[in-house]
């Protein structure tokens, strides 16, 4: 058994409502994951870092850098998935303003953790982190929320653009990162990475009919946007 304390870059907040466990597994089995919630989009303080780290770059290990937590009162709820091999084993609905949530896992390699906020029905913010759990482990992750990105396009056929949704952020934004393909299932392949910080930019980005497209900061890339099919 290992108890584990990880500082990363992922994303939002809750306490239990609804907790369902999808997959069947054998007693002593599990291991315990405790969600601790980071600084919202308002208090969060950037570290330098190169491109590659600030896209790819996922853990952050300076603890100063993050504020306790306050939440957009615009999230109406969170939802965390634990996924194995791309199958949902374990689910929980839980409340957008508590400071930590402790859930039960199966045990195994590459456990991924999601969680997703979200206004109504339209998601917000959002990240993930994978893991590996053994038997009887103990770990904690601390989730920063990252804004998920609504796309649009702002000058007619042949541009994209975004907007950050909820509005009013301060957040210190690296870039974004656009990917594409001809069907909105899928695959995508990256196609560009812009370092801009406005909402909203003609790309002039064209050959193929769907984009999806993410922020990201110091901490890390943010979550995908939905699919998008260009006019």
């Amino acid at each position: 058994m290992k108890v584990n304390y990880y500082v990363l870059t992922v994303l939002a907040a809750a306490t239990i409502g609804t907790m369902s466990v999808l997959s069947q597994c054998s007693p002593g089995n599990t291991a315990f994951v405790t969600i601790h919630l980071g600084a919202s989009q308002h208090s969060l303080q950037v570290p330098e870092s190169g491109i590659f780290e600030k896209i790819f770059g996922m853990v952050v290990s300076s603890a100063h850098a993050f504020s306790p937590p306050t939440w957009d009162p615009s999230h109406t709820a969170v939802k965390v998935s634990i996924t194995a091999g791309g199958a949902v084993i374990a689910e929980i609905d839980a409340s957008p303003f508590a400071e930590s949530v402790t859930i039960e896992v199966p045990a195994g390699a590459a456990r991924t953790i999601t969680a997703i906020a979200f206004n109504g029905l339209s998601r917000t913010t959002g990240g993930h982190v994978t893991v590996d759990l053994e038997p009887g482990d103990d770990i904690a992750v601390m989730i920063q929320m990252l804004p998920i990105l609504q796309l649009l396009s702002p000058y007619g056929s042949g541009s994209l653009g975004w907007a950050v949704l909820p509005g009013g952020l301060i957040l210190p934004i690296g870039g974004y990162i656009i990917y594409e393909s001809d069907t909105a299932q899928g695959p995508y392949t990256m196609a560009l990475t812009l370092s801009i910080t406005n909402e909203c930019i003609s790309c002039g980005v064209s050959g193929k009919y769907y984009r999806i497209a993410a922020l990201y900061t110091g901490y890390g890339e943010g979550e995908m946007s939905d699919p998008y099919q260009m006019p």
